[in-house]
């Protein structure tokens, strides 16, 4: 995106705030006897389809300027995919507010 009161183009490197543009929404879930982030998560990854990229995370909010887009058909592996994510994680078997 361009804002040009906060970003400048210097040598092909765009410096400033990162705001998104356009988003989509995917969903997984995943059920493992293995550590969390090694089982159950990547499986929730893998359901969603987003298990080839480097997932990066921000606690943020979208801007009224976001446009929701298609989930991409393919998704290159190892590209970086940044997310506004929400997470829960329970033992197996049981609802995650059960302890």
């Amino acid at each position: 995106m361009k804002c040009e009161n906060c970003q400048i183009k210097k040598e092909s490197i765009l410096i400033g705030n990162r705001i998104p543009k356009n988003f989509f929404i995917t969903r997984g879930k995943g059920e493992s006897n293995i550590t969390i982030h090694a089982g159950s998560y990547h499986l929730a990854l893998k359901d969603a389809g987003i298990e080839m990229a480097n997932i990066m995370t921000y606690s943020s909010i979208l801007p009224k300027i976001a446009i929701k887009i298609s989930k991409p058909k393919s998704i290159e592996d190892s590209c970086v995919i940044e997310s506004i994510m929400t997470v829960a994680t329970g033992k197996k078997g049981r609802k995650s507010h059960q302890e």
